[in-house]
């Protein structure tokens, strides 16, 4: 029976899942986050090229007003030049036509002295002969046409001064309408020119923001960089332990099988063929009975079972312990069945059976099938007898949470 025991262990593969540690957030996640960030950036700058040239174009329009207003300054000093020499014709053009109202008066008052009559007939009258009759004709004649001519004058000159003033009346104007203008164009662009340096300094801020947040991230893609790296080794390290545990558990396991081979001989040697017994059909009673006996024992991860060679494992014999997987494979083992070494294996050993259907001496599973993590005996009555996990020991608990069982009996 110990030989068989023992090749049952011998030929079980001695493996465990491996805990996986939580990984920080990977790369990936930050990368997506920098590449938004990028973008943003990037539509910031879109936005700044697009502010900085509407911001030319009102600068340039700004330098047009400036030349224009330029332009009106000149011409306002032509016009007030204009208007200083206009000023001037009209002093002389308003000298002459007092010289002329004076001539045209003294002209008045000579004639009214000298009782001289100014018409035709009484110029006749006073003839003294008819070529005097002309004569005198003739020069009243010349007179009252350089009377016209004065008068005719008169009204030219105050035509003209009225012209020229109602010229420059209308030239000032337009000027001070085309100034007014200006200044309120200026006035706008300015404050378009406000607005767009405005939004340039946002624009500048908001692009700050976003560098800032870059360099966060890449410091934080940096950091978890190193903590998957740091748990890339511990899992290595992990890995690297587990199969140094491995090792020493095989190398138990053959030390086992060749002294209880040994032993094994010698007994049989020694023992009558007679009195050897086929062994007894395993049932759940003894396998449950079995498991009981190794209550108290530590949990061991990737432990095999008992050290020492003999049966019963007593006094001075040492215990290497079990995992959930290994105490299962040790108590049926004990009653002549085999079981796979792990977990997942150990699901199919047998028939699937509901959790509402367990029977003592089923193995009960927790996690999905192909997937569970963890194994106990059933004993009845809702409890399980398992080995839970490292700084524990071997011992009954209540089986619910069990995800389904299997019965191997």
């Amino acid at each position: 029976m110990k030989k068989q025991l023992i090749t049952a262990l011998m030929l079980g593969v001695l493996t465990s899942s491996i805990f996986v540690l939580p990984m920080v957030t990977l790369a990936d996640d930050f990368e997506t986050k920098i590449n938004q960030s990028k973008d943003k950036v990037d539509t910031i700058n879109a936005q700044t090229e697009t502010a900085n040239k509407e911001l030319t174009v009102i600068q340039q329009n700004i330098k047009d007003i400036e030349t224009q207003v330029t332009q009106l300054f000149t011409e306002k000093r032509t016009l007030d030049q204009e208007i200083v020499d206009l000023n001037g014709e009209i002093v002389k053009l308003n000298e002459r036509i007092a010289k002329r109202d004076g001539q045209l008066k003294k002209q008045a008052r000579s004639t009214q002295i000298n009782g001289k009559s100014t018409s035709y007939l009484s110029i006749l009258l006073d003839a003294g002969s008819l070529s005097d009759a002309i004569a005198k004709c003739q020069a009243m004649a010349t007179l009252v046409t350089a009377n016209h001519d004065i008068l005719v004058a008169q009204q030219e000159d105050k035509s003209a001064v009225e012209k020229n003033k109602q010229s420059l009346e209308t030239k000032s104007s337009e000027l001070q309408t085309a100034s007014v203008q200006l200044e309120q164009k200026n006035d706008e662009l300015y404050q378009k020119k406000l607005a767009q340096d405005v939004l340039l300094t946002t624009l500048a801020a908001e692009k700050n923001t976003e560098e800032d947040k870059q360099e966060q991230l890449l410091a934080e893609k940096a950091e978890a960089e190193r903590k998957a790296e740091a748990e890339r080794v511990a899992k290595e390290q992990a890995e690297a332990r587990r199969l140094a545990e491995e090792q020493q558990a095989q190398a138990a396991v053959q030390t086992i099988s060749s002294s209880v081979s040994s032993a094994s001989s010698t007994v049989l040697a020694e023992v009558p063929k007679n009195d050897l017994a086929a062994p007894n059909s395993a049932t759940a009673s003894a396998i449950i009975s079995e498991a009981k006996n190794w209550i108290g024992t530590p949990y061991s991860w990737g432990g095999g079972g008992p050290s020492g060679p003999s049966e019963g494992f007593g006094e001075g014999k040492g215990i290497v312990g079990f995992d959930c997987s290994s105490f299962m494979q040790y108590i049926f083992a004990h009653s002549g069945i085999t079981l796979p070494r792990v977990t997942t294996s150990q699901e199919y050993a047998g028939s699937m059976v509901s959790t509402t259907s367990l029977e003592p001496g089923d193995l009960v599973f927790f996690g999905s099938r192909g997937q569970t993590y963890h194994v106990g005996l059933y004993i009845g009555g809702g409890q399980m007898i398992h080995a839970p996990q490292s700084g524990d020991s071997i011992k009954i608990a209540g089986a619910g949470g069990a995800s389904f069982g299997v019965r191997v009996l």
